[in-house]
């Protein structure tokens, strides 16, 4: 009860604060009749603060923008965006995430892309001629010569810089390396890992036998196929 009387206490102090930065009523009142969580204040508040300061940023300097898309557990598509800027007042430089995007699953072309972007930071009042570079991976829907996301946001950004993800053309440099190896040598490495993780007692007998020669217990490492460098730590713990 008297850590109770606390949180509220706390809370009640609070209201005033969150006052100043939210000037919708009505958000305060939800956060104060919602069970006094803390994810309120951090979604509502905190972030929603952050978020502005980042966009203040944005509109009075250059930019770049590190953007990835993926697909969550519910097949969501989503964007993330990333920017990267120096900020005089703190004199260095900041990495910042500015949203995640939902992106229509059944319409993952670089139009649309470049359409929900464009959309999203037009309502954040940031202008797109701020944008210095993009980086991204190598995908083509992103960075392609001919349509993509990259020469979507180019017509309306012409000095615009792509920064190719180096370590993605190594991974695909490395993907190619490999071929010219026995493909018994990638099986046999997965078939291993599979082997021994595919049951409670494929991973108990190796730590079992570790345990029996003094060894720090360590698992077999999986390989990665869309890591091709995993593939040296793969043999080197086997």
């Amino acid at each position: 009860m008297a850590a109770n009387n606390v949180a509220i206490d706390f809370i009640d102090e609070l209201v005033p604060v969150l006052k100043i930065f939210i000037k919708d009523t009505r958000i305060v009142q939800d956060i104060y009749l919602s069970s006094f969580k803390c994810t309120e204040i951090i979604t509502k508040v905190l972030a929603e603060r952050e978020t502005e300061k980042t966009v203040e940023d944005l509109q009075k300097n250059k930019f770049s923008v590190l953007i990835d898309e993926s697909t969550d557990n519910s097949s969501t598509k989503l964007m993330c965006v990333l920017v990267r800027y120096f900020a005089p007042e703190e004199n260095k430089t900041l990495t910042k995430l500015l949203d995640l995007l939902e992106v229509d699953s059944k319409d993952g072309t670089p139009e649309n892309l470049n359409a929900t972007f464009k959309t999203k930071m037009e309502e954040r009042g940031v202008t797109l001629t701020n944008i210095v570079s993009l980086a991204s991976d190598n995908a083509s829907v992103m960075v392609g010569c001919n349509n993509s996301f990259y020469t979507c946001l180019k017509a309306n950004v012409p000095k615009l810089i792509l920064m190719n993800c180096v370590c993605h053309s190594f991974a695909l440099a490395g993907n190619s390396s490999c071929k010219v190896m026995p493909e018994s040598c990638e099986y046999l490495v997965k078939a291993i890992a599979t082997y021994v993780t595919s049951s409670p007692k494929g991973t108990a007998e190796p730590k079992e036998f570790q345990e029996f020669i003094n060894n720090e217990f360590h698992m077999i490492l999986k390989l990665a196929t869309t890591r091709w460098f995993s593939f040296k730590h793969c043999i080197h713990r086997i």
